[in-house]
């Protein structure tokens, strides 16, 4: 029998599990992720976990590119390859429309326009930064992002994408 540890999954990822030895005996189920965080991780452990459901069109459109993008990274930081997180976060915030320097155009508010479009291009550098080797610093030669920063930049493009197919919804200013 396969044993389920705190540890196991990771803040994000689905899990499967088999019981029992014989083919015809096992048992094979799915948790929904919000369920697994707040009915067996947190009354077994010290942290909370928030969740956060992004609606994105199932049709093809430049947000449904970065969701793609975006299920990518979340197998990648799965399966530990953190820098690939990375290139899949950039490649999401790439596929929207008007990235990198006008996703938030059709705002009305400038003030807004102008902050958002800032975050997006902010984010863009830092999805670059994890796509390139370390130049200097202890971590020379080797890519300088670990798996908590996969994870925020994850996070973070989810966020972003979400913000996105809001302001897109608005008719144009």
């Amino acid at each position: 029998m396969d044993l389920i540890y705190a540890s196991r999954p990771q803040p994000g990822e689905w899990v499967f599990e088999n019981f029992g030895q014989a083919t015809d005996t096992r048992l094979r189920f799915q948790i929904p992720r919000s369920e697994w965080f707040s009915k067996v991780l947190e009354p077994i452990g010290t942290t909370e976990y928030i969740c956060t459901e992004i609606a994105v069109p199932r049709a093809d459109s430049a947000l449904r590119q970065a969701a793609n993008h975006l299920q990518n990274a979340e197998r990648a930081l799965r399966e530990g390859h953190d820098p690939q997180v990375f290139l899949s976060c950039r490649g999401a915030w790439e596929s929207l429309p008007g990235a990198p320097q006008e996703v938030f155009d059709n705002l009305e508010s400038g003030q807004e326009r102008e902050k958002l479009n800032d975050l997006m291009r902010a984010a863009g550098s830092y999805f670059h930064l994890g796509r390139h080797t370390a130049e200097e610093g202890p971590r020379a030669g080797e890519f300088a992002v670990d798996h908590g920063d996969a994870a925020f930049a994850l996070n973070l493009s989810k966020l972003l994408l979400a913000q996105t197919a809001r302001v897109l919804e608005r008719p144009p200013r």
